[in-house]
């Protein structure tokens, strides 16, 4: 019997702030030349404007709506990845392109800060740049983006707000740009529009983050080596730290978290299991891109207890191989979430996305053994609460499938022909 040798309890805390933070100065990094006709030729002069040099571009992968042709093609908002609409990987012919980090970060779909954080056990500062009003509802803005004192991405933007709400919270009320998705609990779409290298060893991509009002343009210029980064003396403080925010700045780097929150994991987890533990809805998303691959879901149970509250049990497959089995309890508090999910009849877990409002992640516990480990979290909105309980094979990250050998010479082929 596995004995759980690592668990912390921290119930009722919503999990990792990635808010701005404070950032020690450092140089800007270099500018970003166009690489396809579809990059946003705005967005790309603002990046420029800061920039003191510019790369050129050596690969790009792109599709109109999110960068794959071929994972999860058909994938529906769900538990496993709350965000829905964004399939996870990469075409074929862009895998030579990236490392399997490298796609994780690529389809983030608004929680960069948190992988990187996760990663690193360590806090994601933000810095500032600039934030200008270019017209009513209009601003362009640029942070970067640092960990153990290093800058690691850039993050060029342009917002467009049309809700008379949003403006003046903005405006009037002093509530920060970036925090506007987590302030209106507004559960954005995430669209990719371009990835690409340069010669220079940057990645970057250009996405966009919209829903109820507003719409943001993102350009990203990260470092090739931002998994690689270390402390360059060792720390005088505990390994583990909190995040560092500032409410008054805010970014797009954790659109899920709440502005003042964050939590400490446990030691005894690798840089992996800690994006997994801390992830907000997106599994599905983390492990797809990491592969590549298609990410199969199987529903072992869907019992519904009461009419307004459903027990499910599902298992997680990447090549065949399950690394994970969730069971959750779904409680549907609003009559009006109930009569949408009678009236289309899908997964409780779609109706964050059908009802475009973005929950509120808390992790109450995690723990490990030998073979797994697992993690205790719940998902409220005003309309539904999810109290879910997740164990993930340790090896989640080696599921790579085994080489086929070839047949010896000569061997003949086998031929099934079956008739019903």
């Amino acid at each position: 019997m596995n004995t759980p040798v690592a668990n912390i309890d921290i119930a009722r805390r919503t999990l990792w702030d990635m808010s701005n933070g404070t950032y020690p100065n450092g140089t800007q990094e270099g500018g970003v030349k166009r690489a396809r006709s579809d990059l946003d030729p705005r967005l790309e002069k603002i990046a420029k404007q800061s920039s003191h040099e510019s790369a050129p571009a050596t690969s790009v992968a792109s599709t109109s709506s999110s960068p794959t042709n071929k994972s999860n093609a058909g994938m529906h908002a769900g538990l496993g990845d709350i965000m829905g609409h964004a399939p996870a990987g990469f075409a074929p012919e862009t895998d030579r392109d990236f490392s399997p980090l490298q796609r994780i970060i690529l389809t983030a779909n608004g929680n960069l800060q948190r992988l990187v954080s996760s990663y690193h056990n360590s806090p994601v500062h933000v810095k500032k740049k600039y934030n200008i009003k270019t017209a009513p509802g209009k601003y362009d803005r640029q942070v970067s983006l640092s960990v153990f004192g290093q800058e690691f991405a850039v993050a060029t933007s342009t917002l467009e707000i049309t809700r008379d709400d949003l403006i003046q919270a903005v405006e009037r009320d002093g509530v920060a740009i970036g925090q506007l998705f987590r302030h209106f609990n507004i559960l954005p779409e995430c669209e990719i529009h371009a990835v690409g290298t340069e010669e220079d060893g940057y990645f970057w991509r250009e996405y966009t983050l919209a829903g109820r009002g507003l719409t943001c343009r993102i350009h990203e210029r990260m470092r090739g080596d931002m998994f690689e980064l270390s402390r360059a003396e060792p720390a005088a403080v505990p390994a583990v730290q909190r995040t560092v925010s500032e409410m008054a700045t805010g970014t797009m780097g954790d659109i899920m978290a709440a502005a003042t929150t964050g939590m400490d994991l446990p030691d005894g987890f690798t840089p992996l299991q800690r994006m997994i533990l801390s992830a907000n809805g997106n599994i599905e998303r983390i492990v797809g891109s990491y592969y590549n691959a298609h990410v199969t879901s199987f529903v072992a149970l869907n019992h519904r207890r009461e009419h307004c509250v459903f027990d499910r049990q599902v298992a997680m497959l990447i090549f065949g191989q399950q690394f994970m089995s969730a069971k959750s309890t779904i409680y549907i508090t609003s009559p009006s979430w109930q009569a949408e999910h009678d009236q289309r009849g899908e997964p409780p877990g779609a109706l964050f996305r059908r009802m475009g409002e973005m929950p509120t992640f808390t992790l109450h516990s995690v723990g490990r053994a030998e073979a797994y480990f697992w993690r205790v979290y719940s998902l409220k909105a005003t309309g539904m609460t999810c109290e879910i309980t997740e164990t993930f094979s340790a090896d989640l990250f080696d599921k790579w499938p085994a080489p086929r050998e070839a047949a010896p010479a000569g061997t003949p082929s086998i031929t099934w022909s079956v008739s019903m």
